[in-house]
């Protein structure tokens, strides 16, 4: 019959025969006991509460406990079989909650205003308030207009320096999928959104004035900046809060690295080289 050769009827045939196999051996009497604290059930509860809105019904409540003893006898199950040897993906979990859990008993001490001030010093990148532009563009494009983009460019922009009412920006140049204005935008964005270099293009240029053609990573552009908001070092007030969030985050990666060169002092780590091809 077509149904047995079916490749996924064979695979359940293949695990069954291998879980019957492990419980002939093994036996499925161990006598383990399982329980499911209160405190484990408020935690299942309050999952439930915080992902739908309202306390689970009497119902929903056994189905979130039977769920729980469902997961907690198929992970006993799986490690009895070694199911979890060699197997990437939990491995890496592991490590990710040791991780967790090393950071979290970390003791760390709250650090004053003096750490902090340094800590600021010391990572300016961070904190730094990045310049802002608010600009007009008019594309035109050089692939497929070649050398007319930049003679169309410039016919454009003698009309708009004589008259910057003279066209809706808008409606002038090539079509792109780009805004015509841009608002209060930052040099890292500016660059995303143009390609690499435009934000130091348009640093350049004067206020409120049409200019070009600015090249970019699309082609020409006229470009009318409206505004051009200086970049800054914020007050220690304004970044306070921020800081202290990324010193704790530093220290405990700290610990976590002191850790584990603790870790490895207990162990003899040897790396084979790896094999030579004949």
């Amino acid at each position: 019959m077509k149904f047995f050769r079916e490749p996924l009827v064979h695979f359940l045939f293949l695990g069954g025969l291998i879980f019957a196999a492990y419980y002939t051996v093994q036996g499925t009497d161990s006598g383990e006991k399982l329980v499911v604290t209160a405190v484990q059930q408020q935690n299942l509860y309050l999952a439930f509460e915080r992902t739908w809105n309202r306390t689970p019904t009497a119902e929903e409540q056994q189905g979130l406990v039977n769920d729980f003893i469902r997961q907690e006898l198929a992970v006993r199950e799986a490690l009895a079989m070694g199911l979890e040897e060699d197997d990437i993906i939990v491995r890496r979990r592991l490590r990710q909650k040791f991780d967790m859990l090393a950071q979290d008993t970390a003791e760390v001490l709250p650090p004053d205003d003096t750490a902090l001030t340094q800590w600021i010093a010391e990572h300016p990148d961070y904190y730094r308030i990045p310049a802002r532009y608010s600009l007009w563009q008019i594309y035109f494009n050089v692939p497929e207009r070649g050398d007319a983009a930049r003679q169309e460019a410039s016919e454009w922009l003698l009309k708009l320096q004589a008259d910057a009412a003279a066209a809706d920006p808008a409606a002038v140049g090539d079509r792109i999928m780009l805004e015509p204005r841009y608002n209060r935008v930052s040099e890292r964005d500016l660059d995303a959104i143009f390609g690499d270099g435009f934000a130091a293009s348009v640093n350049e240029l004067p206020l409120r004035s049409w200019v070009g053609p600015v090249e970019s990573g699309f082609g020409l552009h006229l470009v009318y900046l409206a505004e051009r908001t200086a970049g800054r070092m914020p007050d220690f007030a304004e970044v306070r809060a921020q800081a202290e969030r990324d010193w704790f985050t530093s220290q405990r990666l700290v610990a976590t690295d002191a850790l584990y060169e603790r870790l490895r002092a207990r162990y003899e780590i040897v790396i084979e080289p790896p094999e030579t091809q004949p």
